[in-house]
């Protein structure tokens, strides 16, 4: 009788060296943020690098910019996701080029998605100095700023332009699955397209 090493098995050496290497990293980590740093002389248990951190008013106010800008891109990814999805559902199921469409954003990386958001959106962007060429605005810097503005805007762009297409495929993706069956139910039982 022949024994067969399943396929995923031989991954196992690869696997367990990236395993070793990133829990050895995360817990060195963890030791030097809680005092255990021989560099510098600190071996002892302490929680008072992380009470620094919270007292900094920086620190408490970048987290805060971090939770509205993360939480507001997020809300309006998932609806302009699912907007997209419900109303590309046919053209989804007729053609694949929706499909390929939707995937072209999620093949950029997020800060090759950003670079190029700023050379639209930012005042020294490309719209801005046509605008300014054509004589529609005294100078570029007329544009609104959606880059370093004190709001995020360009930040939330950026999150919502990557986004948008990967829920709208996840969305297509499951509603594929589902079928028209339970559209079909709430159209008989008179339900209206809203509805539906």
């Amino acid at each position: 009788m022949i024994f067969t090493v399943p396929h995923w098995f031989k991954l196992l050496p690869a696997l367990a060296t990236i395993g070793v290497l990133f829990a050895c990293g995360l817990a060195l980590a963890t030791a030097q943020s809680l005092g255990y740093f021989a560099a510098t002389g600190e071996n002892a248990f302490t929680m008072r690098h992380y009470a620094a951190l919270w007292t900094d008013g920086e620190v408490r106010a970048s987290l805060w910019l971090t939770l509205k800008l993360a939480a507001t891109a997020t809300a309006i990814s998932a609806v302009l996701g699912s907007a997209l999805a419900l109303g590309l559902r046919e053209a989804a199921r007729r053609s694949r080029v929706v499909n390929l469409l939707l995937q072209i954003p999620l093949s950029m990386p997020h800060p090759a998605m950003a670079g190029a958001l700023i050379t639209v959106v930012a005042p020294s962007g490309l719209p801005a100095r046509a605008a300014f060429a054509l004589g529609l605005i005294a100078q570029p810097a007329d544009v609104p700023a959606l880059v370093n503005d004190r709001y995020g805007a360009g930040i939330v762009l950026a999150y919502v332009l990557k986004e948008v297409p990967f829920i709208a495929l996840m969305t297509l993706a499951l509603l594929a699955r589902l079928g028209d069956d339970y559209e079909q139910a709430a159209r008989v039982l008179g339900a209206s397209a809203w509805q539906r």
